[in-house]
């Protein structure tokens, strides 16, 4: 939606002026350090903003603040922990670096592809609230799913081994029902 657009937008044109290797070659060398206080004052904003919107839909059903500047507020914060994560001398980069947060990371958008169907599957409907049992059930599914999908989809797509990948579950048998007709079925 346009009011989305601001963090693609914001994004890009940092991407365009903040690289990290260019910025380890400038004045920017040995400010590593100076640049994590700005990622506290992002990851505060940030946090303050998903607190309110959680609050804010729980007691009110909505918050029209969030799309009256909030998400452009949101996008901001990003950019400023982004500004510091990038930088190879900073802190915070180690600090979100760290090998379970790059799982996660390398696995986000799976997450975020999977975590709705399956929600949505475990509440029924819309209205119903999930408890944290169903929470954490779903938290577990959708990880699983998402792994699945990580090692078997993504990963040879990255890794360009799709054909090579293809051509071993259709040799194997996998693919046999689709080499043969049903039976009683004629072609």
């Amino acid at each position: 939606t346009p009011m989305r657009a601001t963090g693609l937008l914001l994004g890009a044109a940092l991407a365009l002026v903040w690289r990290p290797y260019a910025v380890m070659r400038g004045g920017m060398k040995n400010k590593g350090p100076l640049l994590d206080p700005l990622a506290v004052v992002g990851a505060a904003i940030i946090a303050f903003f998903m607190w309110k919107a959680h609050h804010d839909i729980n007691s009110l059903g909505g918050d029209p603040w969030l799309f009256r500047g909030g998400i452009f507020l949101v996008d901001i914060g990003t950019i400023l922990v982004i500004v510091a994560v990038a930088h190879l001398r900073a802190f915070t980069g180690r600090l979100l670096g760290n090998p379970v947060l790059r799982v996660v990371g390398e696995r986000s958008y799976g997450l975020y592809l999977f975590h709705w169907p399956v929600f949505q599957a475990i509440r029924h409907s819309q209205e119903n609230r999930l408890s944290v049992p169903m929470f954490l059930v779903g938290l577990a599914i959708s990880a699983a799913i998402t792994e699945l999908s990580y090692r078997f989809i993504e990963l040879p797509i990255r890794e360009r081994r799709v054909r090579r990948t293809f051509s071993r579950w259709w040799r194997t048998g996998a693919g046999e029902m689709f080499r043969r007709p049903a039976i009683g079925l004629t072609v």
